[in-house]
């Protein structure tokens, strides 16, 4: 009934009716249309009336008591208005926490479920805010099947540690593919959980020039230690991709040691080895003292008339001082001491020899050399040799396995035990605990070592020592022999869950 009738029967009423019953009439009147005009006004002010983003005017403080404001009226929001009420949180969700937390719990509000995936789509566009970031990656993680190719261009975008984390997981969770754009953000960020993944590919013979490069980012001792190895290798066919990207390990020492011999064994290396090695070289030399410089000069002048074209650059730089010295480092690389005369060079065996029988350059045989005074006289000390032992027990396979298992056994969590454990044992090396001492004793008796300098050096490689769990699981069992003891020490040894000791006492074979 409209107020035009409702007028027309007061009206006519008038005529027939009492002056008393017309005015009572008018009051129920009045108070009907009270109600109509306030009930309207409620509902439209459960959402402020300008429906674009708040005055620019405004201040932060008096943001957040609007947006606070208006999120506490959500129980009454009329179902066809909700979508104009989440927009309302959207507009305003650069300029305030408040919109962004609004947003998350009418996320999780389940009388919101038809404006789920509308509020869902337009959090990801805001993955820049570490708020919604940890909320997206909780869903995510939660519900894997949350996660596609939005989610994904936006933690390219993000281009952070934290993304390259997210995607890491999602690769172990069987969601995600590594791919360049991925592998390209593990090297930005310089992400060192990346490298097993970043292992695999190479050995599956994919995306290995990307990847060879990315683990050159990485500074650990493991990331380095793989790279030299490709680079030493005289039979892997990524050797030339390595020896280019050796430059940028954080080593420079050892890199230059390598690059010089090659250059010291040309009749041992294809022309393309004898190239690579020479444009590297020309990106060392703001690293190499006066003593190093004049070494490569002579190797220089001492390679086959063929190369000397390709040389003409780095022979260049090395003779020109001022060009050396305005020759840019990378970026975010770290200044290098200037070495003294006494120092430590790590040099890499070779089953490879020249006629002069000097050694040259192969994988798993690094041994430092100690050179004292400017003629470099080489002088071998125990401390080479035990280098030399943990390397015959290095295993980046070992490593993968360990990771791989641990995934069957524990879906949700197995990459944070791994690193517990890999932890645990590289602060074992440097300890002299009670803790300490029980794992050292495992790793004397499995790999039937005496000198203690042995042992460390093998604790040094954490995870990458092969069959170093397997070792201490064994050495557990040998000396315990209840189950409850065996599971409590293992808990204490690395930190983790009693139900994950279990089941990975359970499963020892595994790590074998």
């Amino acid at each position: 009934m409209d107020v035009i009738t409702l007028f027309h029967i007061f009206v006519f009423k008038i005529k027939v009716i009492p002056i008393k019953e017309i005015m009572r009439s008018l009051l129920v009147f009045i108070i009907f249309m009270s109600f109509l005009f306030n009930c309207n006004t409620f509902q439209k002010n459960t959402i402020p009336k300008s429906q674009t983003k708040i005055d620019e005017s405004t201040s932060r403080e008096e943001i957040e008591k609007i947006i606070e404001n208006v999120y506490s009226k959500k129980d009454s929001v009329q179902e066809n208005q909700k979508d104009e009420f989440v927009e309302f949180f959207i507009r305003n969700i650069e300029e305030s926490d408040a919109a962004k937390t609004s947003l998350m719990k009418l996320y999780e509000d389940p009388n919101y479920n038809q404006q789920k995936e509308f509020i869902w789509n337009n959090l990801i566009e805001h993955m820049e805010n570490p708020e919604v970031f940890d909320f997206v990656q909780r869903e995510v993680l939660k519900d894997p099947e949350r996660y596609d190719l939005n989610i994904k261009q936006k933690l390219l975008q993000n281009n952070d540690e934290k993304s390259a984390k997210l995607l890491l997981d999602l690769i172990y969770l069987g969601k995600e593919q590594l791919d360049p754009d991925i592998i390209y953000l593990f090297k930005n960020n310089s992400y060192e959980d990346s490298l097993p993944i970043l292992v695999q590919s190479i050995e599956n013979e994919k995306f290995v020039d990307e990847s060879i490069v990315a683990i050159s980012s990485l500074q650990s001792e493991d990331a380095q230690t793989y790279l030299i190895n490709l680079a030493t290798d005289y039979q892997n066919p990524h050797r030339n991709t390595a020896l280019s990207n050796l430059v940028n390990i954080e080593n420079k020492e050892l890199a230059y040691t390598i690059y010089r011999d090659v250059l010291n064994h040309p009749d041992l290396q294809n022309d393309m080895i004898i190239t690579t090695t020479i444009n590297s070289l020309k990106k060392m030399v703001p690293y190499l003292n006066e003593n190093q410089k004049k070494e490569l000069q002579a190797l220089l002048d001492n390679l086959p008339s063929r190369f000397k074209k390709i040389s003409k650059d780095l022979v260049q730089l090395l003779l020109t001082k001022e060009e050396s010295k305005t020759v840019e480092k990378p970026q975010n690389q770290k200044e290098e001491p200037k070495p003294n005369l006494t120092y430590k060079e790590e040099v890499v065996e070779s089953n490879h020899k020249s006629k002069n029988n000097v050694v040259s350059t192969d994988k798993k045989a690094i041994k430092k050399d100690t050179y004292k005074n400017q003629n470099n006289k080489t002088k071998k000390s125990s401390k080479e040799i035990t280098q030399r032992k943990s390397n015959q027990y290095y295993s980046i396979k070992y490593a993968n396995k360990v990771s791989s298992n641990l995934k069957k056994l524990f879906s949700d969590n197995a990459s944070e035990i791994q690193k517990k454990i890999h932890n645990a044992l590289l602060t074992y090396s440097r300890s002299n605990s009670d803790r300490a001492k029980f794992i050292q004793s495992a790793y004397k008796r499995y790999y039937n070592l005496q000198n203690e300098e042995e042992v460390k050096d093998l604790l040094k490689q954490g995870l990458y020592t092969n069959e170093s769990l397997f070792a201490i699981l064994k050495y557990i069992k040998e000396q315990y022999n209840r189950k409850d003891l065996q599971i409590f020490v293992f808990q204490e040894l690395f930190l983790v869950k009693r139900i994950e000791s279990s089941l990975i006492l359970d499963n020892i074979n595994l790590f074998r």
